[in-house]
């Protein structure tokens, strides 16, 4: 249920659709999202083979997810608001 609910507060946010971001596709539009949806659930303490079950991932991919969008909050103001802005969304649904 949360994962669902991170998912789609993330789709709306990025004007993603929540199919497109569970397709294998590798376009950036659709990485981003669904890389913030991963770090956002690790952040709740979903387990990490729970994350990569609901994306269709293995663990590989949700830990390379994971690392990459804490490198980028880390050095970019604006990617690091968007994750915030996302969080706020999150605390009115969860």
């Amino acid at each position: 249920m949360k994962q669902r609910t991170i998912a789609e507060t993330t789709s709306e946010f990025y004007g993603v659709g929540l199919d497109e971001m569970k397709s294998p596709d590798q376009l950036r539009r659709v990485v981003w999202p669904r890389n913030v949806c991963m770090y956002l659930a690790a952040d709740l303490k979903i387990k990490k083979s729970e994350i990569g079950r609901f994306w269709n991932r293995d663990r590989t991919i949700v830990y390379n997810a994971l690392k990459k969008v804490s490198q980028e909050i880390e050095t970019n103001k604006s990617k690091l608001n968007e994750v915030r802005e996302i969080v706020s969304l999150l605390k009115k649904r969860l």
